[in-house]
């Protein structure tokens, strides 16, 4: 359950009702399937040896932190989850090992001629497409059941023109968004085109780096997007996936 609790916080934000329930469902089972593959794999880590430098594991928790607008609010997010310091390590920790081993394994097994690895990139290209993906922030005005639909529209679209006159979004976010990604000022890091509700992916890859959508509707409430970057879809060079 702690390893879906972020998962379905997510989900929360997006869906509702029958769809909330199947989603958080699928997610529950494929997260306790790749539970139980770790712990085989880590097992089997263990009886050959397999560790890692703890100095991998702090840059990988540097990483995390620099996601976050200050050291602070990592901390914050950490509490507020309910997440110790130490247990995240271990997580990390694990996931280098497993990692680590994968590729012992792979590489031991596996022999392939060069020319081999070109015949296959070059008839499976599709493999090796990046989709096309856009850094977002949000802020969400959610409509309760008795609540009124027009009154939050028409605070979604004060929020709105005071970001169109200047304010900055992650500020705005953290004092009015009434999502979970509120207490990051909004932040959602990258998404690829599928991955949010169509209605949202329809608006949100129109938008050019900078700009702010209009209010979408969704069931839960209003939604704002602003985008902060962009990665077209692309194929990746031989070289980065030999």
């Amino acid at each position: 359950e702690e390893a879906l609790t972020p998962v379905y916080k997510q989900y929360k934000a997006l869906f509702k009702g029958e769809e909330l329930e199947v989603k958080s469902k699928k997610a529950r089972e494929e997260i306790l399937a790749q539970m139980i593959k770790d712990k085989v794999i880590l097992q089997e880590a263990g009886k050959l040896g397999v560790t890692i430098r703890e100095e991998d594991v702090d840059d990988k928790l540097n990483e995390m932190i620099a996601k976050f607008p200050s050291e602070e609010k990592f901390f914050m997010a950490l509490k507020n989850e309910g997440i110790a310091l130490e247990s995240m390590r271990d997580k990390y920790r694990e996931r280098l090992i497993i990692h680590k081993l994968t590729n012992m394994e792979v590489r031991a097994k596996v022999v392939i001629r060069p020319q081999e690895l070109m015949d296959y990139y070059n008839n499976n290209k599709q493999e090796f497409t990046e989709v096309e993906e856009v850094k977002l922030k949000t802020i969400l005005i959610r409509v309760e059941e008795d609540g009124s639909d027009e009154a939050a529209r028409t605070r979604m679209e004060e929020i709105r023109t005071m970001l169109l006159e200047g304010m900055d979004f992650g500020r705005l976010a953290l004092v009015t968004s009434e999502g979970p990604e509120a207490r990051i000022k909004g932040d959602i890091g990258f998404v690829k085109r599928g991955e949010l509700l169509e209605e949202v992916d329809k608006v949100i890859f129109r938008l050019e780096p900078g700009e702010i959508s209009e209010p979408i509707r969704t069931e839960i409430g209003y939604h704002l997007f602003k985008v902060e970057g962009k990665k077209e879809s692309r194929v990746k060079e031989f070289k980065e996936v030999r």
